[in-house]
């Protein structure tokens, strides 16, 4: 995520327009809009005070740094890598919390199942537009989406089994010989690729 970006975040998170954080500002609607599309390089130390303090976020993540160019594009690259796999793995959890598959989120969110993939592997970022649509999906902001340390605290709800579910699975134990052979199969995995199978299945089935 570009500074633009955790610019028009912060902002949208706080309920304000482009207008309303520019009286905030001092500044024109237009130089705000400056801001977000990434077109003001450095911004003054008056300004990004004073957005520090009215959006909420450390001064630290409002400065770019000048390094040589091509010490510059290999941090880019890692940091954009970065960025991709952080929000892939909190998409995959939400996905797998809310019991969605990519099919469902990607016909509801209006993008191809081909371009959702992408996103969910971390090989693609989607615009901030589709960020939102995605964060009012699955109710939660646009940063615990992106943000690194959700990654780890989304709990994944054990899934309700019926009588009748149980029944079948009984029924299958005794009658179906490839359905045991699963059964007998999953039982030697350990906790942890239990738990990744459960999420994969979750997160990946159709």
């Amino acid at each position: 995520m570009n500074i633009g970006e955790r610019i028009r975040i912060a902002r949208l998170e706080k309920g304000l327009t482009q207008e309303e954080l520019g009286q905030l500002l001092g500044v024109e609607k237009s130089a705000v809009a400056k801001y977000e599309n990434g077109r003001v390089v450095n911004l003054k130390q008056a300004t990004l005070t004073k957005l520090s303090e009215i959006l909420e976020i450390p001064p630290s993540e409002l400065i770019i740094t000048q390094p040589s160019s091509s010490i510059a594009g290999t941090n880019k690259n890692k940091s954009i890598d970065s960025s991709r796999e952080v929000f892939s793995k909190n998409l995959r959890l939400f996905m797998a919390k809310a019991g969605k598959s990519r099919k469902e989120v990607s016909e509801v969110i209006g993008v191809s199942y081909f371009t959702f993939s992408d996103w969910c592997n971390g090989k693609k970022y989607p615009r901030i537009e589709k960020l939102e649509t995605l964060a009012k999906y699955f109710g939660v902001s646009v940063s615990e989406l992106v943000g690194e340390q959700q990654a780890e605290s989304v709990k994944i709800e054990p899934a309700k089994i019926s009588k009748n579910d149980v029944l079948d699975i009984v029924i299958r134990l005794h009658t179906d010989k490839e359905f045991l052979k699963i059964v007998e199969k999953m039982s030697t995995l350990d906790s942890e690729k239990i738990k990744a199978l459960k999420q994969f299945l979750l997160a990946f089935g159709e």
